[in-house]
This record gives C-alpha cells, sequence and structure tokens, in this order.
C-alpha cells in the first residue's frame, strides 16, 4: 500500500514503538476515532477493510471505535511486522498492495483509509488505488478516506522540499508521497465511480509544536498529559471555520458507491 518497502515501514514502527510519540499519536487517533464515530453508517454493521494498520501497530489506532460499528474488519498492510504488531484482535490480517487488492469484487461494506494513499510516489497511484477500492465496495458501500491536505500551506512547502532536508530539520518523521487538495481529491473520487457524500479537514493544532511539546511530556504525569490532549482537542473547533482547509493537516472525505 506504499511505494516504498515493506521493510522501510517496518522499521519505522519499531522507532515508533518508544514512548516519546506515544502522546502525540494518542492525540492523533483521538481525532481520527471522532470522525469515524461521526462517519460510520448506523445500522447494518457489515464487513469493513482498513487499508493499513500503522495506527493499530504503534498505538491505539481506531481498532475500537470500527470494531464497534462494523461486523468484521480486514486490516491489510504492506509490512509483515506490522501487521503482527497491530492491536486489532478479532480482525483478519493481509499483508496486501492497496493497488492491486487481493479480494472479490464487491465483499465489502466500507473501506477506512486513514493517510494510506499519500505515501505513493504519484497521483496516479493514488486513483489505481482508489479505483480498486471501489472495485472491493459492494454498491451503496462506503469510503472514509484521509489523505494529507495539499491546501494547508504547510503540506504545501513540505512537497515541494527535497525529502533529504525534510529529515535533517526533523519536520517530518517519514516518508511522505503525493496527495491533493480538496478539489482535486473530489474529482478523483468521483471519476472511479464513488458518491462524494461530504468533505472536510482535519487535525488543525500546529503539528510540529504538538510533536515537540508530547516528546517533552513523554514522562510528565498524567494530569499534565491530560491537560495536553484536552487542549490539542480543543484546534479541532477549526474544522467548523469557512478557513478549514488551510489549517487541517488531512483533508477527509466521505463517499457511497453508486
Amino acid at each position: 500500500m506504499r511505494a516504498t518497502p515493506a521493510s522501510y515501514w517496518d522499521a519505522v514502527a519499531d522507532d515508533w514503538q518508544s514512548a516519546r510519540d506515544r502522546l502525540w499519536r494518542q492525540h492523533s487517533d483521538a481525532v481520527n476515532r471522532a470522525l469515524l464515530a461521526r462517519w460510520m453508517p448506523s445500522g447494518t454493521r457489515g464487513r469493513w477493510l482498513k487499508t493499513d494498520l500503522f495506527d493499530e501497530a504503534v498505538c491505539d489506532g481506531v481498532a475500537e471505535t470500527l470494531s464497534e460499528h462494523a461486523a468484521q474488519v480486514v486490516g491489510m498492510d504492506i509490512a509483515v511486522r506490522v501487521l503482527h504488531r497491530a492491536r486489532v484482535a478479532g480482525w483478519h490480517r493481509v499483508a496486501a498492495d492497496a493497488r492491486i487488492l487481493p479480494f472479490r469484487s464487491e465483499s465489502f461494506d466500507g473501506v477506512v483509509s486513514l493517510s494510506t494513499l499519500d505515501h505513493f510516489t504519484s497521483r496516479e497511484d493514488i486513483a489505481r488505488a482508489l479505483a480498486e477500492v471501489h472495485r472491493v465496495v459492494r454498491p451503496g458501500g462506503w469510503l472514509i478516506l484521509t489523505l494529507d491536505n495539499l491546501l494547508n500551506p504547510k503540506i504545501a512547502l513540505r512537497s515541494i522540499l527535497p525529502w533529504d532536508w525534510l529529515r535533517a530539520m526533523g519536520l517530518v518523521p517519514y516518508q511522505v508521497g503525493a496527495t491533493c487538495g480538496p478539489r482535486t481529491l473530489a474529482q478523483v473520487v468521483r471519476a472511479v465511480g464513488f458518491e462524494l457524500v461530504e468533505m472536510t479537514a482535519i487535525q488543525h493544532g500546529p503539528r510540529v509544536l504538538g510533536v515537540w511539546l508530547a516528546r517533552r511530556l513523554a514522562s510528565a504525569s498524567t494530569t499534565w498529559q491530560r491537560r495536553y490532549r484536552q487542549w490539542f482537542g480543543k484546534w479541532e473547533r477549526l474544522e467548523r471555520w469557512p478557513s478549514r482547509y488551510f489549517t487541517g493537516h488531512f483533508v477527509a472525505v466521505r463517499a457511497r458507491k453508486r
């Protein structure tokens, strides 16, 4: 599911097992869980696919929320050690690439893809993966998707700077790939056959500051860590503002297969 080798993501997961980034991951996971709680359809629970398990391998991820809303979940990842580490009790695990999904057509009621496809090197790969997702979702089924938001000035700047510079400055913890802004993403989602139901932007807090503070509070008391999560959680109120696509780190789409 990522253009870089599986061994690379295993190594990243090894590094992120350390406690220094756990507090930041808890905040990030909480934002994603809130999005799923809002957007997962009520009623029929069905069979769902999650397109990577990195979040669940390095922290809690969205496993609990997704399991509450789905009768069965298949979790996939290209990195085998990530698959084994993921905290996803009761899920079926599959090693796979999102551009070539090893599943029958129309075999899922929905797909959750949280910042998976923005690690490919081209938008063509993103479109190819979305076409595969469309193939495996039944008619009337759902897609919940997030990608790095190219309309955010920080993401736009990051996309033109060399990876070696970003890594040396400590601004990006792992390799990132191609992405797009809200308008282009809407076009791609519709082009592969989905009906766009809702779009928004999430994770509005200043990311560099958030990661820096989280690392310094890694050994702090539970009271200070709770205050950190509460303070950073308040930044999500910016989602209600017309400027949300300029402040949100991720653009999020909820779409349905026609």
